[in-house]
């Protein structure tokens, strides 16, 4: 959802190569626990969106503090122009950061 997606087809062709029960579940569990809320989709109500939940938004800068760290400490395959994003969302908040990923 940080990265703009909110169906279960996005997240499971997002490229990170999660097998689709091990996202259902977890997609499940981050609902039962009010992270998350899944709604029918507006042009097909067969289909749901998921979107984050006040609480959910709450963890967002948590995760992308934790994303950056790892990126900074460890090898990463993730790609330049992601890196690039996660470091203009790092500079939403002045100072938390002070020097860009790949630095």
């Amino acid at each position: 959802m940080l990265k703009g997606r909110t169906t279960f087809r996005e997240f499971l062709d997002g490229g990170e190569g999660i097998a689709s029960n091990v996202l259902a579940d977890r997609l499940s569990r981050l609902e039962a626990r009010g992270i998350v809320e899944r709604q029918p989709h507006a042009q097909d109500g067969r289909r749901h969106t998921y979107r984050l939940t006040e609480r959910g938004i709450e963890l967002a800068p948590l995760l992308l503090e934790i994303i950056l760290w790892a990126v900074r400490h460890e090898a990463t395959a993730a790609p330049a122009s992601e890196l690039g994003v996660m470091n203009q969302a790092a500079r939403i908040v002045p100072g938390r950061y002070p020097r860009p990923l790949g630095e």
